[in-house]
């Protein structure tokens, strides 16, 4: 039931995250696909149904979802922080050092937002890892399972402070 729950807590982050940048997420339905077959087999209550679930779906998860957005950080904060700095440059060109401050700051909490982002996908990679452990070892500690849910909550907090950071720069452009 606790494995289940920080699941059910990893899945509402990541889907929730859909909505963190002005992108796309890819692998929603990858994500989709892991959750209902780990769902099946808690459910089912079969330790075997969800060893062999993981087993399947851990790699694509992670060289086809996980690793992928993590490596496209960099394009996306010169994606997302681009206007920005435009703006700032033309600011200054205009002598306009409030404004030129201002979008500095825009792209600086877009800089923290893909931290945010890379440190968030690494923490979910890692609880991934270990999800793995777990169920190739013969028992599965409790000490696991909360390291699992801490990591899925320092996930969530991540997540929370970036969509502060985006809400303030909404407001900032407007």
């Amino acid at each position: 039931l606790g494995l289940q729950r920080a699941l059910g807590t990893l899945a509402g982050v990541a889907t929730d995250g859909g909505d963190l940048l002005p992108v796309p997420l890819p692998g929603g339905a990858a994500v989709s696909t892991a959750l209902d077959i780990l769902d099946r087999a808690l459910l089912s209550g079969q330790r075997a149904a969800f060893r062999d679930a993981i087993s399947e779906i851990a790699p694509i998860i992670d060289s086809e979802l996980l690793l992928p957005m993590r490596n496209a950080a960099p394009s996306m904060f010169r994606l997302l922080s681009s206007p920005a700095q435009d703006a700032a440059v033309d600011a200054d060109d205009d002598g306009d050092t409030a404004e030129r401050d201002r979008q500095v700051a825009i792209v600086e909490r877009y800089r923290t937002v893909m931290s945010n982002w890379v440190i968030s996908l690494d923490a979910t990679r890692g609880a991934l890892q270990r999800v793995v452990a777990a169920i190739e070892a013969p028992n599965t500690p409790a000490s696991l399972l909360g390291d699992l849910t801490a990591t899925i909550e320092n996930t969530a907090a991540v997540a929370a402070t970036t969509r502060r950071l985006l809400a303030e720069i909404r407001a900032g452009q407007q």
